[in-house]
């Protein structure tokens, strides 16, 4: 809270290999999704992970927004896999 940077550092290479994003969390009621994009830009840029904003309030469930064509991507790869629901 108040650092500078992505908001989840603590992971291992492999993880941060995987998931390659860099996320920003907020947990508001009213959340400015354009500001929080342009955080999660500027700190994904700075360690070359695609930007991720996670965000919830009080009593919801938590979303992740990601660029489409970042979402097209892992869709396609899910497809290749043979990773579908049945």
């Amino acid at each position: 809270m108040g650092e500078t940077g992505i908001d989840i550092k603590l992971m291992s290479a492999d993880a941060r290999r995987l998931i390659g994003l860099a996320i920003e969390c907020k947990n508001t009621e009213r959340l400015n999704i354009w500001e929080a994009l342009k955080q999660a830009e500027d700190n994904a840029e700075k360690v070359g992970e695609a930007p991720c904003v996670v965000f919830t309030r009080n009593r919801s469930r938590a979303y992740a927004v990601v660029e489409w064509d970042y979402l097209l991507t892992l869709l396609a790869d899910r497809a290749t896999m043979g990773l579908h629901n049945d």
